[in-house]
């Protein structure tokens, strides 16, 4: 009895055993890993408020999320409060009558800060000149801001360095390059008709053939994502291709369709977009399951197509008509689903766009052979007007503060007697000298756009009156209610004396600490 008792222990232990060897051999499968990824970690946004959107990535496709908001001003629509898979969250901002003001949305565990300009600020609109080359056809921008160029008809590809403000030839003798992209390590991919897909590798400085001629029809566009494929528009062939650079193999996205498609572009999500008749559409080719849908129509306006296309991280895309020699760029609103004019003085046609990490715009002007950009920032353009002696002044700052102005944006003066001094987070600082004669006016070019600086005339000394400023600096100890009157009164004389100049000087800041100290 004891012995068969002792002989089922040992059995029951081999069979623990033997299972517990094929479990360590064969684990069970595990479950995908869940990820959210948002287009960018901040946006930007005017005091009028709206609609707007960030892109979501969510691998896997069915992975759930949930999206809140941190502050009262920020508000998410009902059907954007909890979603699946990857998309563009809406989000409502509420008009801002103050100061720059920044809340919060939580995205999927994913922290968005939404930056909007306080009640004064107007966006840049005017684009300034990076570069001058011959018909730039299509450009790509890498994560220093460097700006890469097809020159079509100057048959190369070149690179504007956005630290020294210089533009060099990568590449001469290339057969009307029509498309182009870069990675992270600064290799330049570029597509030619009759040489198909070359790229050039800093390390070299040359370039070499990545996909044959053969392979191809009519390779234009190029695109690529995060994770090692190249996209590729082959216009003769009416298709969309992807390059997987890892083990080097060509495949076909999508064929049905598109009939002589022209521009494309690649979000954040992995969704191409894509005008698919050379005509007045664009569509989306969905990334989950390859469908593609129409976004918008632009037969009304644009009847011989649109050009080059361009998508930010909110899943908003830009476009310009084909044929619109007034230079009016198209934007499609992910949130409003409508499309809408970009105001940009000065553009004949916008032929290829580009958008970097801060959402600045690159356009290519290819009738005037000019690459430029439109920073995405906002300033304050009101008049400022400074007292007849000499002293320092600045501007409001940008918003961003960080955006750039470093040369081609250095802030410049239109006057000998305004000198700018220096720029600081955002902040442009100047100094003036004494006005002995009549007020005068200056203009301060901050990012492409004008700011009026106006400085007043001395108020001639009377046995009846003696100047408020003068009289100000000697009794430096006055409070600042009392202050602020001589200031009202000063005003007034100004106002008096001097007709609509004196009417300009609502704003004049008399009671700045540093006349009235110094």
């Amino acid at each position: 009895m004891a012995k068969a008792m002792k002989r089922r222990v040992s059995n029951l232990l081999r069979n623990f055993a033997v299972v517990a060897l094929t479990w360590s051999m064969s684990p069970p499968a595990m479950a995908q890993a869940t990820n959210y990824m948002l287009g960018t970690g901040s946006l930007l946004m005017g005091p009028a408020g709206g609609s707007n959107s960030i892109v979501l990535a969510v691998t896997p496709p069915a992975a759930t999320w949930t999206a809140t908001v941190n502050a009262a001003w920020l508000h998410v629509p009902a059907d954007f409060v909890a979603g699946q898979g990857s998309t563009n969250v809406i989000f409502v901002c509420d008009s801002n009558a103050g100061p720059t003001r920044t809340g919060t949305l939580t995205i999927g565990g994913q922290t968005l800060s939404v930056i909007q300009a306080g009640s004064s600020y107007v966006p840049v609109r005017r684009p300034t000149l990076l570069a001058q080359i011959d018909y730039p056809d299509a450009l790509a921008v890498d994560a220093s801001g460097n700006v890469y160029i097809a020159s079509y008809s100057g048959q190369a590809v070149a690179k504007w360095t956005a630290t020294s403000n210089t533009t060099t030839l990568l590449e001469t003798n290339v057969d009307y390059p029509e498309g182009i992209a870069v990675d992270g390590s600064g290799s330049v991919y570029f597509s030619t008709r009759t040489t198909g897909i070359k790229v050039w590798t800093p390390t070299t400085a040359k370039a070499t053939t990545l996909i044959p001629a053969a392979d191809f029809v009519t390779p234009t566009q190029l695109c690529l994502d995060g994770n090692g494929h190249l996209y590729i528009l082959d216009q003769g062939n009416s298709a969309i291709l992807k390059w997987t650079l890892g083990d080097q193999t060509l495949t076909t996205v999508l064929a049905e369709g598109l009939a002589t498609p022209l521009g494309l572009a690649l979000d954040k999500a992995g969704n191409l977009y894509v005008d698919p008749d050379l005509t007045d559409a664009l569509d989306r080719v969905t990334s989950s399951n390859g469908d593609l849908s129409l976004l918008a129509s632009f037969a009304s306006t644009d009847p011989e197509g649109i050009t080059g296309l361009a998508v930010d991280d909110g899943g908003n895309v830009y476009t310009g008509p084909a044929m619109d020699w007034a230079g009016s760029i198209r934007r499609w609103s992910a949130a409003t689903k409508t499309v809408s004019n970009v105001a940009t003085p000065g553009v004949k046609i916008g032929w290829a766009f580009a958008l970097d990490a801060a959402e600045n715009l690159y356009i290519a002007d290819s009738d005037n052979n000019a690459v430029l950009e439109v920073p995405n920032a906002y300033f304050d353009p009101r008049t400022k007007v400074e007292g007849p002696q000499a002293g320092n002044d600045s501007l409001p700052p940008t918003v961003p503060a960080s955006v750039n102005m470093a040369a081609p944006f250095a802030p410049t003066s239109d006057q000998a007697w305004l000198t700018i001094t220096g720029v600081s987070n955002g902040v442009v600082n100047s100094s003036f000298g004494d006005n002995a004669g009549a007020g005068r006016t200056a203009h301060i070019n901050l990012l492409g756009e004008s700011i009026a600086i106006v400085q007043v005339a001395e108020v001639p000394r009377t046995s009846s009156c003696r100047c408020p400023i003068r009289s100000a600096r000697l009794l430096g100890s006055l409070s600042a209610t009392i202050r602020t009157r001589i200031s009202r009164l000063y005003l007034r004389l100004m106002r008096r004396r001097q007709g609509d100049l004196g009417a300009r000087a609502e704003s004049y800041q008399i009671s700045r600490r540093t006349h009235m100290r110094s």
